[in-house]
């Protein structure tokens, strides 16, 4: 079906069958792009950060997908989709999400964002993530 987008209700019916597309390819196709699309259209589109940040972290765990660990990560800095900040679990998720992207750029947006928010010093890790 084509879009052209110029009216409301075909922006709307847009953005409904994207999400109909983006929850069948997560979870019916468990492709972990596609996973990270969804919880980027949670989180973007239908301002659900709670569902965004499940997605974020389950793609994450399950699928390994760097990009998806960065955005948890930032989360748990944030507060944002999670009950609490949690700097130890955000310096783990920015860590794995460094680990499996390009790991410059994300360290270096790890590194920032810890700064910025917590005191480097209050997270205790571990040799074991």
């Amino acid at each position: 079906m084509a879009y052209d987008l110029k009216s409301e209700s075909e922006v709307k019916d847009y953005i409904k069958n994207l999400g109909i597309e983006y929850r069948f390819g997560c979870y019916s196709e468990k492709n972990p792009e596609v996973c990270h699309l969804l919880a980027d259209f949670l989180d973007a589109i239908k301002k659900d950060f709670e569902k965004a940040a499940k997605v974020y972290k389950t793609n994450c765990d399950e699928y390994k997908f760097g990009k998806s660990c960065l955005k948890y990560g930032a989360y748990c800095i944030t507060g944002k989709g999670v009950k609490k900040t949690d700097y130890p679990a955000a310096y783990s998720y920015l860590r794995k999400g460094a680990t499996w992207t390009n790991p410059t750029p994300a360290l270096i947006k790890a590194y920032y964002w810890l700064r910025k928010m917590s005191p480097l010093d209050s997270i205790k890790t571990s040799k074991k993530e």
